[in-house]
């Protein structure tokens, strides 16, 4: 069987998932903390918002 990285099934996991996700842009680390304490799926950081 093919090693598939850990990244990947978690990718497939969420996007095949029958529920929907809930995700935060974060701009800084408070930001972050926010995401963190209101317990949302996950974070999105790209190099425009960082």
């Amino acid at each position: 069987m093919e090693d598939i990285r850990k990244t990947t099934k978690f990718f497939y996991k969420k996007i095949y998932s029958d529920t929907l996700e809930f995700l935060m842009d974060t701009h800084n680390g408070l930001s972050a903390k926010v995401v963190e304490e209101v317990g949302l799926n996950g974070i999105w950081a790209s190099g425009l918002s960082i």
